[in-house]
């Protein structure tokens, strides 16, 4: 028992911050977050409801603290965002028509989700630093998640006067999985975009399952996924500002962006079956360690992200 609560304190002391460090942080996510509600309004609402479903769903299954997302968070706005800005500013100075089907659609549309990852892959980095081992796919799933929502709602306070007749994909009544996947009807049929957060979130699940797979067979196939699911989310996002731009109907022929809401669902259920499989197995052979989480002294999600942590370690021997 004693050895299991100086694991979890090992692990736990890796996360503390200066104090000083956590109330500037509170601080600006309080100010960014007020400036946002005012100027995105309800972009940035739909925005954080999806946030939270995916930081509930990963609350069991993850490794990562409060701390490393709001840091990544900040990343995705400050990183993703300012990438982004020069990007649009390069391409202003060297001539380039940014309102043209292929600078906003394959040029654009393909940095945008590139420059989306940069957050992620510096969190996996520093935490394989630090940890001398690859994440959980939980972690590539909410980091990226965190990355890609820092990124929309900045993105989302420059829209004006931009409406959309509907939102498409797995809902409950009015209640909506993907609220930022947003569409319009073009020839009668749904366009869309499943949204920053979530298309950042498919391809963030898709490495975190490779690196998984990659551990387990040792075969280098498997990085053909990541690379397939970054191709079709980007062929997707430049295929609907091309739209957009010259009113090129390309995406309908791909499903209009309806397919990938379930593509997600699908990796999201193989997320949580790995991880919560390698901890229940884990958990199962160390019985204190599960006695542990009963422990009204020590905090339960806390507890349980260390445990999830050593379970990827040594999947459950």
């Amino acid at each position: 028992m004693d050895k299991f609560k100086s694991i979890i304190s090992r692990n736990l002391a890796l996360r503390r911050l200066s104090p000083k460090l956590v109330w500037v942080w509170a601080a600006c996510i309080i100010i960014l977050f007020i400036y946002f509600a005012l100027k995105a309004r309800t972009y940035f609402w739909l925005e954080i409801w999806f946030l939270t479903e995916i930081l509930i769903i990963s609350a069991f299954t993850r490794t990562v603290g409060w701390k490393r997302l709001l840091a990544v968070f900040f990343q995705g706005i400050v990183l993703s965002g300012t990438l982004t800005f020069l990007l649009y500013k390069l391409l202003d100075i060297s001539g380039a028509d940014t309102n043209s089907a292929f600078i906003n659609g394959w040029v654009i549309g393909f940095s945008e989700e590139l420059f989306k990852l940069l957050p992620l892959a510096l969190a996996i980095y520093f935490l394989y630093k630090k940890r001398k081992t690859i994440p959980n796919p939980s972690d590539f799933l909410i980091l990226s998640v965190m990355s890609a929502s820092g990124f929309s709602i900045l993105e989302k306070t420059f829209w004006t006067d931009i409406n959309f007749p509907l939102i498409y994909g797995p809902h409950l009544g009015k209640l909506y999985f993907f609220p930022d996947a947003l569409g319009i009807y073009v020839d009668g049929r749904v366009l869309g975009y499943i949204g920053h957060a979530a298309a950042t979130g498919l391809i963030g699940m898709s490495i975190g399952i490779a690196f998984f797979l990659q551990k387990k067979f040792k075969k280098a196939w498997v990085w053909i996924i990541p690379a397939l699911i970054y191709a079709w989310v980007s062929v997707e996002h430049a295929l609907l500002n091309a739209y957009y731009e010259e009113g090129i109907k390309t995406l309908l022929k791909l499903g209009g962006g309806l397919a990938t809401p379930w593509i997600f669902l699908l990796f999201l259920a193989a997320v949580l079956a790995i991880d919560a499989r390698n901890l229940f197995a884990w958990l199962k052979n160390k019985p204190l360690a599960a006695r542990l989480l009963k422990d009204k002294k020590l905090f339960f999600f806390k507890t349980l992200h260390v445990f999830n942590f050593l379970s990827s370690v040594d999947k459950g021997k």
